[in-house]
């Protein structure tokens, strides 16, 4: 009987990746602000270069770029101080959104792209924007470093992922203090910083006051001191009426502050958008048996970085 002999014929067959390196060049940058507390809105560039060497793929047609979280590995994305923090976004301009990765993103606004020919050399913008807020770490630089990864886009299914680099996001803080000196319920004025109480004709316990507002980025005191130690002195005799000062409802003892101010109050974050309130008020002490005459006191109020 003769054997029956099967021959097995593999094919290996070798077939080119989908699409070849695009070999996109890209200046990413790096984004540097200044900020007082007030949002932000500014742009940031990509320069991103299609070399003339490079893959003629169709899917190399249209370069894009996603965004890594960052430190905080979250898309609340923040800039770090020595523990501290501050909110910052990352976002495509038309159509709006959040910049995201490629593992992460789920429609065109999540991501920054073009398209690009053979050769040629494109800038792309995107967003950074800061909302308005604290600074619990008070001035002093933050920052943060979010991955950004080049790809040669088509679609949803077709795509080629090239180099990723270091966006690196510098956010220098300032100090920024302002107080005003207005009536009671008005509002911020910077340029109000004193106020003259008249009470007229002085009689036992009559009550003046004012507003003091505080608009501060970052932690502070306020300290009081008063030129005649907590008494109106008469204008030129050595004659004096004491008062009672009351600094958001509690009464403060100016005793001795003339040269050496009292801290009044103590806030460890920056101030509220419209500035913090505090009422002051001046009730007159005993005027009997006092001679007549013009009676007055300077209150000095200041503000000082925690």
């Amino acid at each position: 009987m003769g054997r029956i002999m099967t021959l097995l014929i593999m094919l290996i067959m070798s077939f080119p990746v989908m699409a070849q390196e695009c070999q996109f060049q890209f200046d990413q940058n790096q984004i540097n602000v200044n900020y007082t507390g007030n949002s932000i809105t500014t742009f940031f560039n990509i320069n991103v270069q299609r070399p003339s060497s490079g893959s003629p793929s169709d899917l190399c047609e249209r370069v894009a770029f996603f965004f890594g979280t960052g430190n905080a590995n979250s898309y609340q994305r923040k800039a770090f101080k020595n523990g501290h923090t501050l909110e910052y976004t990352l976002e495509n301009i038309s159509p709006n959104g959040t910049l995201k990765s490629i593992n992460d993103y789920s429609s065109e606004n999540e991501f920054l792209s073009t398209y690009i020919g053979l050769g040629e050399n494109k800038i792309i913008q995107g967003l950074f924007k800061m909302p308005v807020q604290t600074m619990p770490g008070g001035p002093g630089h933050y920052q943060d470093v979010v991955n950004i990864t080049v790809v040669g886009y088509k679609n949803t299914s077709a795509y080629r992922i090239g180099m990723t680099k270091q966006l690196v996001i510098n956010i220098q803080t300032q100090t920024s203090m302002e107080l005003s000196i207005v009536p009671v319920g008005a509002g911020h004025n910077s340029s109000s910083t004193s106020a003259t109480l008249n009470f007229g004709e002085l009689t036992t316990g009559k009550e003046l006051g004012a507003d003091l507002i505080v608009k501060s980025n970052t932690g502070y005191r306020v300290r009081v001191g008063s030129n005649e130690n907590g008494n109106l002195k008469h204008s030129n005799q050595q004659s004096f009426i004491p008062y009672e000062f009351y600094f958001a409802n509690s009464l403060t003892n100016l005793a001795g502050t003339n040269g050496n101010p009292v801290s009044v109050t103590t806030k460890s974050g920056g101030s509220e958008q419209a500035g913090d309130r505090y009422n002051m008020r001046v009730k007159i002490g005993n005027t009997t048996g006092k001679p007549q005459g013009q009676y007055a006191d300077t209150i000095l109020v200041s503000i000082i970085a925690n």
